[in-house]
């Protein structure tokens, strides 16, 4: 008997016997015991129509170790339907609380080591949840890094484009070592959120800067946040005239400038870099010498020269726009950069003045 081929089949068998045996837990475990590792956590309220287009691109994205949580803010449309129909786990409050209040219940309901904010107006890439990994898995020092806008909004219309590629140019052109988060499409470790009790949800009934203000406490703690602008997704949302004055306003730049008031230490970033405040202040020369010139015409001399000196420092801006959308659009963006400028200022005014002199904040809701 030739002893040593019989020793070489039972080993074999032994070796196919351990390979079954592996391949029997592993699937065990995938089936019983993994737990997702990432949770995508939206909120919505009312957003049916933008849910049809944003769930699609995360089931399409998504993976076995992915979860996707959607917490209805007391929704009187179908949007709670349309969760269940592209298989999200779906949270429906009975009323209305606003967006931060509706993603921290999001995130105590999540399994994910990572959670993912995706706003439900925005659409993302095949390959982001995928990339939103990579970038953990290389970076392994930070918290919290958020993404961009890309430079091809949903809306066609002037106010639209306008408003969702400013935002797309402020996170191209910002610093990689971001001062601030943002919940439009930002990830963070779970950990890290629940230990800075999420967003303040008491303050912000309302969808304003929670996102920011998060932003600034993890920085104060000492966590890292990464701007990753070749992470980029696609804004649904149609802005016009009004919704854009309102919404920057109150609900950005009054609450903003309060909030760096209140907190000196704050660096500045994204749009409230130096080169943004030296324009507001010019566009404040320009707006005075442009109504004192009906007194005498040699203030014109002064209006020309601040308007040279807007474009002049924010040329990147201007050019950005020209190659995105020409000329003939550029021209048109002059007048609203001008305007954004001036409500900015009078925000800045209008909250230093309830800060510092009336001792208050106005928390709108």
């Amino acid at each position: 008997m030739d002893w040593s081929r019989l020793g070489r089949n039972f080993s074999e068998r032994i070796l196919v016997v351990k390979d079954l045996v592996t391949s029997l837990c592993n699937a065990v475990k995938i089936l019983f015991l993994m737990k997702p590792n990432l949770s995508i956590v939206i909120a919505v309220y009312n957003g049916a129509h933008f849910l049809q287009k944003c769930l699609p691109a995360i089931k399409t994205a998504a993976d076995k170790e992915t979860e996707v949580i959607l917490v209805d803010d007391g929704s009187t449309d179908n949007s709670a339907e349309i969760g269940k129909f592209f298989e999200a786990k779906v949270i429906k409050l009975p009323e209305c609380k606003g967006a931060a209040n509706a993603r921290n219940i999001g995130v105590s309901e999540a399994s994910g080591e990572i959670i993912l904010f995706v706003d439900a107006d925005v659409v993302i890439q095949p390959d982001t949840i995928k990339n939103v990994r990579r970038v953990f898995a290389d970076n392994p020092e930070i918290s919290a890094f958020f993404g961009s806008y890309d430079d091809a909004p949903g809306e066609p219309d002037f106010f639209s484009q306008y408003r969702n590629l400013m935002h797309h140019f402020y996170h191209q052109t910002s610093q990689r070592e971001a001062e601030t988060f943002w919940s439009g499409f930002g990830a963070i470790k779970r950990q890290v959120f629940l230990e800075m009790d999420g967003f303040d949800a008491s303050k912000f009934e309302t969808p304003s800067i929670e996102d920011i203000e998060l932003g600034y406490r993890l920085r104060k703690k000492g966590y890292r946040i990464l701007l990753v602008p070749e992470m980029q997704v696609k804004h649904l949302k149609k802005w016009t005239f009004y919704s854009i004055l309102k919404t920057d306003f109150w609900y950005r730049a009054v609450p903003w400038s309060e909030t760096m008031l209140l907190n000196p230490q704050i660096k500045p970033d994204l749009n409230v870099k130096s080169s943004q405040k030296i324009s507001a202040l010019l566009t404040g020369i320009f707006l005075f010498s442009l109504c004192a010139a009906l007194w005498h015409w040699w203030f014109l001399i002064i209006t020309l020269s601040c308007l040279l000196g807007l474009i002049a420092i924010n040329r990147d801006f201007y050019n950005f726009f020209r190659k995105c959308k020409g000329f003939r659009f550029t021209l048109l963006v002059l007048p609203m950069h001008l305007l954004y400028f001036f409500y900015s200022s009078m925000a800045f005014v209008y909250s230093w003045f309830n800060v510092k002199l009336l001792g208050r904040t106005i928390i709108v809701r």
